[in-house]
């Protein structure tokens, strides 16, 4: 999917964050998202659909520790359920009364259903240590609790997607180069 700007759209919500570091380097950072949205998306089921991806409730909550070039960061982040997009799918009815032209053969119609995210939460961290100014390595784990991604189709209880597996460990280092 590409985004792209459209006509008569509306969000309204707000957002509250806190930082605040310790003078012991250890330091905590937060905050809050509500969002009302409306599009003008609708489909077989829904009208005026939130706008996708934009989930109504969000917040995030990061701990840290940071002292002599050694950095640690827990980070829990968590969406409430959100509009994704619309799919459509071929369907055929039958009968004189829903399709007189061919009631034994059917005919073919167009469905649009609204594909939605389930709720999600993800605890990732981060290690790194900056040996100096210019070289620094860092190691991070990614949906540590190993929570599952997944999607229904139009109602809660029509499975659309499903993602899950080992947290993905990444590695990696910073150089600077020159000045």
């Amino acid at each position: 999917l590409t985004p792209i700007n459209g006509e008569g759209a509306r969000i309204r919500g707000f957002e509250i964050s806190g930082q605040y570091a310790f003078d012991n380097g250890f330091g905590i950072a937060a905050n809050y998202t509500f969002s009302d949205s409306e599009s003008p998306f609708s489909n077989d089921i829904e009208s005026s659909l939130p706008i996708p991806s934009v989930a109504e409730n969000a917040y995030n909550i990061q701990v840290y520790y940071e002292n002599a070039g050694f950095a640690a960061r827990l980070s829990y982040a968590w969406r409430h359920k959100s509009f994704q997009q619309n799919f459509q799918f071929g369907d055929a009815v039958f009968g004189p009364v829903l399709c007189p032209a061919n009631p034994v053969g059917g005919c073919g119609i167009t469905r649009t259903y609204g594909v939605w995210n389930n709720e999600y939460g993800q605890l990732d961290g981060q290690i790194s240590y900056a040996f100096n100014d210019r070289f620094e390595l860092t190691v991070e784990g990614l949906n540590l609790t190993e929570e599952d991604m997944s999607q229904y189709f139009a109602y809660p209880n029509m499975p659309f997607t499903y993602a899950t597996g080992p947290p993905p460990i990444l590695a990696g280092g910073r150089l600077r180069l020159g000045c």
